[in-house]
């Protein structure tokens, strides 16, 4: 079953970010957020519209697996992946 919301570990890994980089761009508002009591997430959908918009006029993401993101080479496990 694929997660509807990342932790920051889980959405910087997708990115190829670093943690603290994930947190900071968050923190910021760059990244769109869910907070949940104290628990604050990035919803998948979301996600995936945020690196559409940056890619540029391509389609939303829908498994990361076929297509070449941040230079040549593939997201492991795709962006529909995340457990």
């Amino acid at each position: 079953m694929e997660r509807l919301l990342l932790k920051a570990e889980e959405a910087a890994e997708l990115l190829g970010l670093g943690r603290a980089k994930v947190y900071m761009m968050m923190a910021s508002g760059e990244l769109p957020t869910v907070r949940i009591g104290r628990s604050v997430r990035i919803p998948l959908d979301k996600l995936r519209e945020w690196v559409a918009n940056r890619v540029g006029n391509s389609p939303v993401l829908s498994d990361a697996r076929h297509v070449r993101a941040f230079g040549s080479h593939p997201v492991p496990g795709g962006l529909s992946d995340c457990h």
